[in-house]
């Protein structure tokens, strides 16, 4: 997995279990620069990632705000539905037993 921040400069390369980041600007030798994490100063990427994520979060409550209002919605118009049923049925009852 590589996270990339939105200038490229750096990404997390998943390898033997250290945590390398390679510089993408590249070395005289046309090599990526290996860049240690606790060296380099504030990592962006990491940063883009809490971004992205925040983001989400707050997009996903929307939505699920929105889905229970919807949802809450539709079921007090089923109770209305069938209340207006219930009472239709007590109408039709009370004529069936006023003409027997």
């Amino acid at each position: 997995m590589s996270y990339i921040c939105l200038s490229g400069v750096k990404r997390f390369k998943r390898g033997s279990g250290k945590k390398n980041f390679t510089n993408l600007s590249k070395s005289p030798h046309g090599h990526g620069k290996k860049v240690h994490p606790k060296k380099s100063g504030h990592d962006s990427s990491r940063d883009l990632s809490v971004l992205v994520l925040i983001r989400t979060i707050r997009r996903l409550t929307k939505e699920k705000v929105q889905m229970a209002s919807e949802v809450s919605s539709m079921l007090r118009n089923q109770v209305a539905e069938r209340a207006s049923a219930k009472e239709e049925a007590s109408i039709l009852q009370a004529e069936l037993d006023s003409r027997t």
